[in-house]
């Protein structure tokens, strides 16, 4: 029988993001399939934003008050102090467990769950931004191996011929549909997020286009961050503070507009889908793995707001396939569930770990 393994997953920071999100639902999983995990991540960004299982391991390293730069030395120190299999989170991991390998002469193997492609997330000019897309671009190579969330993303790295893939899942006991009606106004909502990847200035783009049905139409928006520019005028803010309020959000709509340029995986459509939402969602990439045109969903040109704005209009005159392509969302939402995405990723790292047993002469550092 195997024993459990101890996996290890040192962060940068704990912050509201689908990334984050899945690597506390990884680490809630494998505690409950009787694994050891530990979560490392600065004291200054160490408190979760979504439920953390008691039973996983949460080192906060550092003063409350410390800098980003001395919470990566600590990591590049530490890391591999503990554990069986270290699991790089983002590019900077991957050289921090590298160097902190080398610096306790251990050999612990680094799985690198890749979420999305920072050569291309990290899209600034200035100097800073040119070398965290070098870094990012040479951080793949630092892994032993790697884990993707989608077959879009592994295609963008390129050096893999077989990937592996393990696909986020969604919690049915928070994300379910309600009885509903589609009736005029019909509710059109969006997540606002201001990095440029995501698109919501597309949005805005699309809705300036849509004034001859505006009256059709009630627009709602998930403030998720304080607002760079002001919202137009009409539009209903939302807030909310956790997942279930997220559910309530997606319930609430009739249409989910996701408009991201780019996407690892896009959970948030799949999650709009088991809560009996129609969705446009851009062909950002990773919603590959779910989104099919004229099936599931509309699909529209990643980058094109005047597409956006054309798939609203289409949905708003043609109630019959809103209701149909809701329909279809939820079977397809049905089919991706946390367990299957644990068990995916504990098969893979347990893998790992039998092909490096052997080669590692030092004894773990228990602490």
């Amino acid at each position: 029988m195997n024993r459990p393994l101890k996996i290890h997953f040192p962060l940068l920071g704990f912050n509201l993001s689908g990334g984050v999100r899945v690597i506390i639902r990884l680490a809630n999983g494998l505690v409950k399939l009787g694994h050891e995990v530990r979560i490392t991540v600065p004291a200054s960004r160490s408190l979760p934003p979504f439920p953390l299982d008691p039973r996983v391991q949460l080192a906060a390293l550092g003063k409350p008050a410390g800098t980003r730069i001395r919470a990566m030395v600590r990591l590049g120190l530490e890391s591999a102090g503990w554990g069986d299999v270290l699991v790089a989170t983002g590019f900077k991991t991957p050289f921090l467990l590298g160097f902190s390998r080398t610096l306790r002469r251990r050999k612990t193997p680094i799985l690198y769950l890749v979420q999305g492609y920072e050569p291309v997330t990290h899209i600034g000019q200035g100097v800073l931004s040119r070398m965290n897309r070098r870094l990012a671009r040479r951080s793949y190579f630092w892994a032993d191996e790697r884990l993707y969330v989608s077959h879009f993303i592994a295609e963008k790295v390129g050096l893999d011929k077989e990937p592996k893939i393990v696909s986020p899942g969604i919690d049915p006991s928070v994300f379910f549909p309600v009885a509903r009606e589609f009736r005029t106004p019909l509710r059109v909502g969006v997540i606002a997020h201001h990095r440029h990847f995501k698109g919501f200035d597309l949005f805005l783009d699309a809705l300036s286009r849509l004034s001859d049905i505006r009256p059709r139409i009630e627009v709602q928006i998930l403030e998720t961050e304080k607002p760079r520019q002001p919202f137009p005028e009409g539009v209903h803010i939302q807030k909310i503070s956790d997942d279930r309020q997220l559910g309530d959000f997606y319930r609430h709509l009739d249409i989910f507009v996701f408009p991201s340029r780019m996407e690892g995986f896009g959970l948030p459509p799949l999650e709009a889908m088991a809560c009996g939402c129609c969705t446009v969602i851009s062909d950002c990439g990773g919603v590959r793995e779910y989104a099919r045109g004229d099936e599931n969903c509309l699909l529209a040109p990643a980058g094109s707001s005047e597409a956006i704005a054309s798939a609203i209009h289409r949905l708003v005159d043609h109630k019959d396939l809103l209701t149909s392509l809701a329909r279809k969302g939820l079977e397809t939402a049905s089919r991706f569930t946390w367990d299957q995405t644990v068990e995916s990723f504990e098969r893979q790292a347990r893998c790992l770990f039998e092909n490096h047993r052997g080669e590692d002469k030092w004894q773990p550092e228990e602490k």
